[in-house]
């Protein structure tokens, strides 16, 4: 079932975010810190991430030595634009375990990368208006 795209539901999206400067309202043009007050009164409000296609090589390495997936150095950055752009935790299971799948979405979430949210794609949550994407 699909996610609805309810003020509760945004909140609960923008939580993960939480005390990062990505939240952006109309009419401003600095990026705010991500509170609970700002959630629930700022309707028009959205999170300014980063596409995870344009993962920096650094944060991927970051990723790979973080989680001890050195051996798999050469491909890690296409091995996380894979598995989470489809968030196919079969796949992720069998190639870098749940437990580092799970520390990864948090960590490039901190990160303030976009990543798809209780069955919303990415381009869902452009549509409902909760996300855009840096150029």
């Amino acid at each position: 079932m699909k996610t609805e795209n309810t003020l509760e539901n945004k909140a609960r999206f923008f939580a993960q975010y939480y005390g990062q400067f990505v939240m952006m309202i109309p009419d401003n043009q600095d990026r705010l810190r991500v509170f609970d007050e700002w959630i629930l009164k700022a309707n028009q409000a959205w999170v300014q991430l980063t596409p995870l296609l344009a993962i920096t090589d650094e944060d991927a390495l970051e990723l790979a030595q973080i989680f001890n997936l050195g051996h798999l150095q050469g491909a890690i950055r296409e091995l996380i634009v894979s598995i989470l752009s489809t968030m196919d935790t079969s796949s992720c299971s069998s190639s870098i375990g749940l437990r580092n799948w799970l520390n990864i979405t948090d960590l490039l979430r901190s990160k303030g990368y976009a990543l798809p949210w209780m069955g919303l794609s990415i381009e869902e949550l452009i549509e409902y208006g909760w996300i855009k994407l840096t150029k």
